[in-house]
């Protein structure tokens, strides 16, 4: 530890998140009541010992974990001093600490905090850190409750850790944080680009806005960009932004293209056949409930010819704790969804290779899926469901990755033929959407709803 003063400052706590909107939080919050009890009535040691001076937060969200300590440090009336993983190691000594007490301090998570070394680190940065966690350790162990002085980190596991500073004494209370709630999520990010840019398709999806953000945006810094991206755009076509505007900015990267860039009229053709084959697949497939936030023509910088961006709010309301053999066998159907449609209408031989990056993503997840997931081809068929119970552990010997790559390769030509069936089945479906990407590149959910009840209506009729 070294004799620079902490830097800290009120500002750290001008805004925080209220308790009712951070799921899942009630033993953190009592927590930080028993801090701020300790604190107001001059509680000794013992009491100290029970409530725990130094926490673990388990989370794989270190930016969450953080915002989440400002609201401890405000529950406790305390202040709070954030340090950043690089300068953990130059931590003020005690005495310097002990002058903003009370005081909670946040250490972000970094090598520090690990016991083993990294295979090529500096010898010297390594004897640094063991040295930190032996003076960390010390200081905690001389906890002064006149002068508390508090100390939280976030890991992914309690493992994360080094076990020298988890015990009795040290890092010795350990807290389960939930996930982020979406939705709040969603409102912190709609308010940070100001509710009077926002028109009623974004501001009634706070929800599937944290969805997209946590896909898409992880990072406050990507988020912070995207936030000031939407503001440049609401200013300069001097409208509303809509939610398909965000999803335009998390499929494009941020960028900005010229409208002018044209392509042939037949390229747009296949192009537009493509993304319609995944947007219809995606509706057929769950029963109108997937229907597309967006699906375009409009070229993209990394080189793809159009996207279709499934619902956010069918998987929002559908959840991913657990992902079955037939939410599996949907996800490939869709990723199939292309390269067949553009089959169906121009013919095998006239296929481009637009669709390369949809079969590697579907390879992928077939081969997880017989390899590390337990799934079977045709699983769903009797005698079936337990015929590939046997899953890779570690690197695949030879014999393992032949007898995975062919099940592979049965299950997409079985899924890919199935696929084809359905659009042919479909084919006025199919052409519809296209037909509407030809003279309109960009269609939201609301006008893909409004064709495919056109469509029914008239199968039905």
């Amino acid at each position: 530890m070294s004799d620079k003063q902490l830097e800290t400052g009120a500002a750290t706590m001008d805004s925080c998140w209220p308790w009712d909107r951070l799921p899942g939080t009630t033993a953190l919050r009592g927590w930080a009541e028993e801090i701020g009890r300790n604190v107001r009535e001059g509680r000794g040691v013992d009491h100290w010992r029970l409530t725990g001076k130094a926490v673990v937060i388990v989370n794989d969200d270190m930016n969450y974990v953080r915002e989440v300590m400002r609201t401890v440090a405000k529950t406790a009336g305390i202040q709070l001093s954030v340090i950043p993983a690089s300068e953990v190691l130059d931590l003020p000594k005690p005495s310097g600490l002990r002058s903003l007490a009370p005081v909670l301090v946040y250490l972000e998570s970094e090598r520090w905090m690990q016991s083993e070394p990294n295979e090529d680190e500096d010898p010297e940065y390594t004897s640094r850190v063991r040295q930190f966690q032996a003076d960390l350790s010390a200081w905690l162990r001389d906890f002064n409750p006149g002068h508390p002085v508090l100390f939280a980190v976030a890991a992914c596991k309690l493992e994360d850790l080094a076990a020298p500073l988890r015990r009795v004494g040290g890092f010795d209370r350990f807290f389960a944080l939930p996930a982020q709630s979406l939705e709040f999520l969603g409102e912190q990010f709609l308010g940070e680009v100001g509710h009077g840019h926002c028109g009623t398709s974004l501001m009634d999806s706070a929800a599937k806005t944290g969805k997209l953000l946590k896909s898409n945006f992880a990072e406050p810094e990507q988020q912070a960009l995207a936030v000031l991206a939407l503001q440049r755009l609401a200013v300069r076509e001097d409208r509303l932004l809509e939610f398909t505007d965000l999803v335009h900015l998390s499929s494009h990267d941020l960028l900005e293209e010229d409208d002018d860039k044209r392509r042939k009229q037949e390229e747009n053709r296949q192009i537009a056949y493509h993304e319609a084959g995944h947007a219809v697949l995606s509706i057929l497939e769950s029963d109108g409930g997937n229907i597309p936030d967006y699906t375009s023509i409009v070229p993209g910088a990394s080189g793809f010819g159009g996207i279709t961006v499934e619902s956010y709010g069918y998987h929002l309301n559908k959840g991913e704790a657990l992902s079955s053999y037939d939410d599996f066998c949907r996800q490939i159907r869709i990723s199939l969804g292309g390269r067949a449609a553009e089959e169906i209408a121009y013919g095998a031989g006239q296929v481009g290779n637009g669709a390369s990056g949809d079969l590697s993503s579907a390879s992928s997840m077939a081969w997880d899926a017989f390899a590390r997931w337990g799934f079977a081809p045709s699983q769903e068929r009797p005698g079936q469901s337990g015929s590939n119970l046997q899953v890779i552990l570690g690197k695949p010997y030879e014999a393992e990755y032949l007898r995975i790559t062919a099940l592979v390769r049965q299950f997409l030509e079985e899924e890919y033929r199935a696929v084809t069936e359905l659009l042919q089945q479909h084919r006025p479906l199919l052409d519809l959407v296209t037909e509407r990407l030809l003279w309109d590149p960009v269609v939201d959910q609301a006008e893909m709803a409004e064709m495919y009840q056109k469509y029914l209506e008239e199968r039905s009729a």
